[in-house]
């Protein structure tokens, strides 16, 4: 298996606050969003903004990773 072949149906789970890929065993952790202690420090994000900005930075990993994998099955 190829790090593309394991990486093509990538996605993000909200739940889980990390990007996954569904094997035959289930889903299968590929990355973690973490940072909820920093962002949530006094002076900085709310839990409502800060649970947004973790869903944001997965889902912009998730985008990279499907772009990347996009132009290479391309060239």
């Amino acid at each position: 298996m190829t790090v593309q072949e394991w990486l093509k149906d990538i996605t993000y789970d909200e739940n889980l606050i990390a990007g996954v890929v569904e094997m035959n065993h289930g889903t299968q952790i590929i990355f973690d969003v973490r940072g909820w202690g920093w962002l949530t420090k006094p002076g900085k994000m709310d839990n409502e903004t800060a649970i947004k900005f973790q869903d944001e930075v997965g889902k912009f990993i998730v985008t990279a990773i499907q772009e990347k994998l996009a132009r290479e099955a391309k060239s």
